[in-house]
């Protein structure tokens, strides 16, 4: 298993302009919402929604990789899915509309960034950076409050033997 450098490493490999990530912030949470709505609407066994039991197992992979991470991201999770549980149990068509809808409009979103970026999707070349993504914003809100030092200078360092950005000046470092 890739440990934490590598794999946020590579996902910031893909995201050096500012305004790809500022859309990511959006983005992600919208189609990890759409996803929980979406789910939420099938329980499986002892009244757990499968959204939870998808949380439940993501949490698991980050606590791997990172414990500060992985507790911030649960945070984070419980609030998504609070309002995810809620939204799950109206009716059909307003579920639907609310779970494809967020689903959709945020990979508009995201789609959106990478056209900033003028580069593909770290999730092209592989999947598992679909369950980076979340992470990686939790990362860089640490990066912003100054917490976790070198793990972000290590992720930098990686990103940047993956795939310089295009001009030196655009790493936000």
């Amino acid at each position: 298993m890739k440990n934490a450098v590598e794999q946020l490493g590579m996902y910031q490999s893909y995201h050096y302009d500012a305004r790809n990530c500022a859309t990511h912030f959006i983005g992600i949470p919208l189609i990890i919402f759409g996803i929980l709505v979406l789910l939420n609407r099938v329980e499986l066994f002892g009244n757990v929604q499968l959204g939870t039991a998808a949380i439940m197992a993501t949490l698991v992979y980050y606590f791997r990789l990172d414990w500060a991470l992985g507790c911030a991201m649960t945070v984070a999770f419980c609030i998504l899915q609070f309002f995810a549980i809620q939204t799950a149990a109206l009716p059909q068509n307003e579920w639907l509309t609310y779970g494809l809808g967020t689903f959709i409009v945020g990979w508009i979103i995201q789609a959106i960034g990478h056209i900033f970026e003028k580069r593909r999707p770290a999730f092209t070349d592989n999947l598992m950076q679909l369950l980076i993504g979340p992470l990686f914003l939790m990362f860089e809100v640490f990066s912003a409050l100054k917490l976790k030092p070198e793990l972000h200078k290590a992720v930098m360092e990686r990103a940047l033997q993956l795939h310089p950005p295009a001009k030196r000046n655009e790493a936000r470092v």
